[in-house]
């Protein structure tokens, strides 16, 4: 057994050496350098969009990593926050109506879109394909809401009566955050 410690006694700090060097050999790249505060990232394929208070309030902006361009997605001023992207769409949520709403933008067309219009608050938007998840308040609690943007249907995905938080989505597959078991758990469904 001391043959075994001893070998490990050697073999660790190669390994954490090893380690060390091929961390400090991964290439980093700066998207944004701004003084102000730059928060909660996204990313799909070459495209990062970030939220950023450059301009005093919350914004959405983006980076090219081909082209190492910068660009703004929002420049209203009230706040948006908490951008998720999918391909050329780029959702948020908005406070620019005294309620928060999920917006989005087509960074093809360079179309801004209203996805809710509840006057209760929606927050934390995902997207994959055409669909857009959300927490919504709209019953005095959270639950997870979706929109389908190729045909305006908006649908309630589970309206428990305990809170549904954090949705994410892949596919058809939806995950949130559930507490109808009075802790923290997982759940899921197929749209």
């Amino acid at each position: 057994m001391n043959r075994n410690i001893n070998r490990l006694k050697i073999f660790l700090p190669v390994v954490l050496l090893l380690f060390a060097l091929c961390t400090e050999n991964l290439k980093k790249t700066p998207i944004t350098t701004n003084a102000s505060i730059q928060w909660d990232p996204a990313i799909y394929g070459n495209i990062v969009v970030w939220q950023d208070n450059r301009d005093g309030n919350w914004d959405i902006y983006g980076f090219n990593l081909l082209t190492g361009e910068e660009f703004q997605v929002t420049a209203d001023g009230s706040d948006q926050e908490n951008p998720a992207i999918y391909r050329d769409i780029v959702v948020w949520q908005d406070d620019r109506d005294g309620n928060w709403d999920i917006y989005g933008f087509n960074l093809l067309t360079g179309e801004e879109f209203q996805v809710t219009k509840d006057l209760s608050d929606q927050w934390r938007p995902a997207i994959h394909g055409t669909t857009v998840v959300w927490e919504d308040w709209r019953n005095s609690k959270y639950d997870i809401y979706a929109r389908n943007l190729s045909t305006s249907k908006e649908f309630p995905v589970t309206t428990n009566p305990e809170n549904q938080e954090a949705p994410a989505i892949y596919e058809d597959t939806v995950v949130w955050i559930d507490y109808r078991n009075s802790n923290a758990d997982i759940y899921g469904c197929y749209l």
